[in-house]
């Protein structure tokens, strides 16, 4: 069971596409790098959130990564179909963690663990996602034929 099964016709010649993938996981990443690069954004968003701020941006971190092995894992799939759930994550923490890391370079960023084990566990939660729906349509398919 593909990721593009029951699509219309022009969405399956764009998921099919494994140049769109990985342009589209690239693109991700910058989109993270440029987060990080803002400098003083934790006392911005303070200001403006309060109270919330905490959970809005441990909540974005994890969205951020999610989303970021959804994009790895449909680019791997496309590359190698029997590739495994794994290198994504592994990619996807990885990432988080030199990210991390870039963030010690900007003004008003810090770069800690626990930001890197929330990110993985956005990616954690990402690969829950693509598992749980892949086993879901294929248990649908099974009980239709």
């Amino acid at each position: 069971m593909s990721l593009v099964d029951g699509v219309h016709p022009l969405w399956k010649r764009f998921l099919k596409n494994k140049l769109l993938a990985w342009s589209g996981v690239v693109l991700w990443m910058a989109v993270i790098f440029a987060f990080s690069a803002q400098a003083h954004s934790g006392e911005i968003t303070e200001a403006v959130l309060g109270p919330a701020n905490l959970l809005v941006r441990k909540s974005a971190h994890m969205t951020e990564y999610f989303i970021l092995y959804v994009l790895l894992r449909h680019a791997f799939r496309l590359s190698e179909p029997r590739s495994s759930s794994f290198w994504p994550f592994l990619i996807a923490a990885l990432y988080a963690a030199t990210d991390e890391y870039h963030q010690i370079f900007v003004p008003g960023r810090s770069a800690t663990v626990s930001d890197v084990l929330v990110d993985s566990i956005g990616a954690c939660a990402g690969w829950f996602f693509v598992s749980y729906f892949a086993a879901l349509r294929s248990f649908c398919s099974r009980t239709r034929s």
